[in-house]
């Protein structure tokens, strides 16, 4: 109907209660990628039909917890990032995500009525019974990201200081999670008795050859790291499947290892078109981080002391067609954020990274070409590797999510990162730095 129907075509997606309160949960997981999937649908008859028919609009009305709150629902964060990002691919549609919080009324519900179409390239829109919401950037010092400063605090690998420790990472070996994990494991000093495991390779896309490339990367960077005198192991496990890491944490257990410390930096698969990405693929990329993320600290059990989970705003800056991206990352940040402030003994934090130089990426060309466009520049390899050793360092210290980008922001990251909040309004990075990144982050809890 949507692709088919003369007129102008709407979309109005009420998005489904919670399930459970809890920001980590596999039936939490579960249930934001069965949302997600079938918004997918949708949303894909939704564009073949503006494809065809000419532009109308979707609304994503979100509640129960809220999608545009830090410490809301992380699923219904995660529709307000397939929103973003749908918007970013079609950005002259009229797209928005409309937040009633716990408030369920006809009134409320005729102010949204009443909203009409959002204007051609505004994506969010956030209404509660507190009016409209927005909130900026502002710079972290270069101070804080200080490369030549010993960072205070729990760093990525001091957990493998302790016996019967671990420290549990899951990614893709090829890119910045081998960087960052094999240089704080050359950097650690002394004996470390403790174990690192690496999950994965959790990639659900690319053929043979994409595979025994990962076994090659996997394998180089397991010498590495036992050169560094790491005991290390590589685990076959795909961190989508609920059975295989619970079996994982309870083999840990019977071991008495226990893990210290979380590490996730899934990426989300090749971006393409809505239209044009196969569903399976599509789903099993967003899984990876989604219900990746709550079967990693499922497995990983009270132990925990630090977590730390890598994103990219790739999703919003880069290739306009990242709507999976986008809404794994948003999950992730909002997870991350929900899990500081439940567990206090837990230390958290999200990174966005921007594009890294000499590291490839899914759609390298088209995502270098619109970074040019909008004057940011890639991260020098050796700069984000030592700041994130930093910024883990200082995690305790520094909001749950942050964003690294260049300095001055430019006003496209400004509009794409920027999203609707309750938080209080904050000003943006200010003054030319050619060739260097600062991180912006807007106080505990707010988004960046």
């Amino acid at each position: 109907m949507l692709r088919e129907q003369p007129g102008p075509r709407w979309l109005v997606w009420v998005s489904v209660p919670a399930v459970t309160p809890a920001a980590v949960s596999s039936v939490h997981g579960a249930r934001t990628m069965a949302e997600l999937a079938c918004l997918r649908a949708a949303a894909r008859g939704l564009v073949e039909g503006w494809e065809e028919h000419g532009l109308g609009g979707m609304i994503v009305v979100v509640g129960s917890g809220g999608g545009l709150d830090e410490l809301g629902d992380p699923g219904n964060g995660a529709l307000t990032g397939f929103a973003s990002a749908l918007g970013q691919e079609y950005p002259e549609s009229g797209i928005a995500v409309v937040d009633v919080g716990d408030q369920r009324s006809a009134a409320l519900a005729s102010r949204i009525v009443g909203l009409g179409r959002p204007p051609a390239g505004h994506h969010e829109l956030g209404l509660s019974g507190a009016g409209y919401l927005a909130t900026d950037l502002v710079p972290v010092r270069s101070s804080v990201v200080d490369a030549g400063s010993a960072p205070p605090g729990t760093g990525v690998l001091d957990a493998l200081r302790e016996p019967d420790a671990a420290v549990v990472v899951s990614g893709d070996v090829s890119g910045i999670v081998a960087r960052i994990v094999c240089s704080a494991a050359e950097g650690l000093a002394g004996p470390a008795p403790g174990q690192l495991f690496l999950l994965g390779p959790t990639s659900p896309v690319g053929g043979p050859s994409r595979r025994a490339l990962d076994a090659v990367e996997v394998q180089a960077m397991v010498t590495r790291l036992r050169a560094a005198g790491i005991r290390v192991h590589h685990v076959g496990v795909d961190v989508r499947a609920a059975r295989g890491m619970r079996e994982f944490g309870e083999r840990l257990r019977l071991d008495a290892v226990t893990v210290r410390t979380v590490v996730h930096i899934a990426g989300s698969g090749r971006s393409g078109g809505i239209a044009d990405t196969p569903a399976g693929e599509w789903e099993a990329a967003v899984a990876a981080e989604v219900v990746g993320f709550d079967n990693l600290l499922s497995a990983a059990g009270d132990g925990v002391r630090l977590v730390i989970a890598h994103g990219s705003p790739v999703a919003m800056l880069g290739p306009p067609a990242g709507t999976g991206r986008s809404a794994a990352n948003e999950y992730l940040a909002r997870s991350v954020s929900r899990l500081r402030a439940e567990r206090p003994g837990v230390v958290a934090q999200y990174v966005e990274w921007p594009l890294w130089e000499g590291l490839e990426v899914d759609d390298a060309a088209a995502g270098t070409t619109r970074f040019a466009g909008a004057s940011l520049d890639r991260l020098p390899v050796d700069r984000g590797v030592a700041w994130a050793s930093v910024l883990a360092g200082q995690a305790a210290t520094l909001p749950a999510r942050l964003a690294v980008l260049p300095a001055p922001v430019p006003p496209l990251a400004r509009v794409a990162l920027s999203g609707p909040s309750d938080r209080r309004g904050v000003g943006a990075t200010t003054g030319p730095v050619p060739g260097r990144c600062d991180v912006a982050d807007a106080g505990e809890g707010e988004r960046t």
